[in-house]
């Protein structure tokens, strides 16, 4: 071990580039390579380019597109991918609308030349479906690849489908050029699994290889802390790709947390080779455990990390499982990572749960006087969320001036 990044750094998780999710790299026609991904912010898709694939990590990286002020592709920037299709290059890319949230879909820009790094990008809208479609890009879209098999491009993305929490499902379709499908969406995963079912029931984040005459396709499962892992299907070469029957689906996943090796919640890969034709495979992960993740996953936690608790009488390492009832931990569990890709840092891996508020001011409200005492119990000033006369800090503190003043007076 030679340092730590947040953990332990061993020979297998060392970084390649820092605070880049769903790392994307494309090999051009030259040989040369192309990354893009999701920055913090999540308000822009940046670019790089390099003879290899080292050379990534020490590139130039430039904006080539910034969200919107307002409406569709205003908020969550997420997972973009370059590819070059149907003669253009082409930048896919899942957005949402910061005036209806969570109404995310996935969107196109085409680039106006030949040089993604100096000619502009053009924006082209929303993925189209097929005219026949009823049912693609109608919910919660995100995480779209494309990849070529016989002469025909194949675009896989991820859906929501139900109710409630709802179920992430990996689709996939023939396209018809590189902003419109040819052929209706036909399901090729959805979370069977218990390892797809951890936090959330998800299928996302697809990303295909081919070797030995065989077409492999690795997804992303469960929710984005230590559970986060990869699965996999594969095809045979020539076979009919629309068909689910075409497909096997492993059992186990193919990639998960290692602690021996450092690596936590690995997920939402690509492929590319380097340059002496070995298929390489780029993915996002940490170097720690989470203590969200510990409570999204079920595990007491057992100690802190990076993050030190600052209540000062002191906090006993343990579960909220037996503290909080059943309805209670599936909102918690639902909550922080949609918080987390709201306000970045909100749901922090080595975050600390600590005294957890299941609303904001209190169910009922004690009774007192216009002395701001309890007409029961002389002496008693219920004051504040958990009297139920205040909804947040400010209305609290407001509320304990007035308090505190009655206290003075007598």
């Amino acid at each position: 071990m030679e340092q730590k990044i947040n953990g332990p750094i061993t020979e297998y998780n060392k970084p390649f580039i820092l605070q880049r999710a769903d790392p994307f790299v494309g090999r051009a026609a030259d040989g040369s390579y192309y990354f893009t991904a999701s920055v913090p912010a999540y308000d822009r898709i940046i670019l790089r380019h390099a003879d290899t694939i080292e050379g990534l990590a020490q590139a130039e990286e430039i904006t080539v597109w910034t969200r919107h002020e307002s409406g569709p592709m205003s908020e969550h920037i997420w997972a973009p991918e370059i590819h070059y299709v149907f003669g253009r290059w082409y930048i896919y890319f899942a957005g949402d609308d910061r005036d209806n949230l969570w109404t995310i879909r996935p969107y196109v820009l085409e680039c106006s030349g030949q040089d993604p790094m100096k000619d502009a990008w053009v924006e082209r809208g929303q993925m189209q479906c097929a005219d026949a479609d009823e049912f693609s890009f109608r919910a919660f879209s995100l995480d779209a690849t494309i990849f070529e098999s016989g002469g025909d491009r194949y675009f896989v993305w991820a859906e929501k489908v139900g109710v409630g929490r709802q179920i992430s499902n990996l689709y996939i379709a023939r396209m018809e050029s590189g902003v419109k499908l040819a052929t209706v969406q036909v399901l090729l995963t959805t979370p069977d699994y218990d390892w797809e079912r951890v936090g959330f029931w998800v299928n996302e984040g697809p990303a295909v290889v081919k070797h030995d005459g065989r077409i492999f396709l690795t997804y992303s499962a469960s929710a984005t802390g230590a559970c986060y892992c990869m699965g996999m299907l594969s095809a045979v070469e020539g076979t009919d790709l629309l068909d689910p029957k075409s497909w096997i689906k492993e059992r186990c996943p193919v990639l998960a947390t290692d602690a021996e090796k450092g690596i936590y919640g690995p997920g939402h890969n690509s492929f590319t080779k380097d340059g002496e034709g070995n298929d390489i495979c780029v993915y996002h992960a940490r170097t720690y455990e989470e203590m969200v993740g510990d409570f999204l996953a079920g595990r007491p936690s057992q100690g802190p990390r990076s993050i030190l608790p600052t209540y000062r009488p002191g906090v006993a390492w343990g579960s909220l499982d037996g503290v909080l009832p059943a309805y209670v931990l599936d909102t918690l569990k639902e909550a922080l990572p949609l918080f987390e890709r709201k306000l970045h840092g909100f749901a922090h891996p080595d975050a600390v749960l600590t005294g957890v508020e299941t609303r904001s001011s209190s169910p009922v409200r004690i009774l007192r006087s216009g002395a701001y005492q309890s007409p029961a119990l002389p002496g008693l000033y219920p004051c504040g969320e958990g009297a139920g006369y205040a909804g947040g800090i400010t209305s609290a503190a407001v509320d304990g001036i007035k308090v505190a003043e009655a206290v003075i007076r007598g």
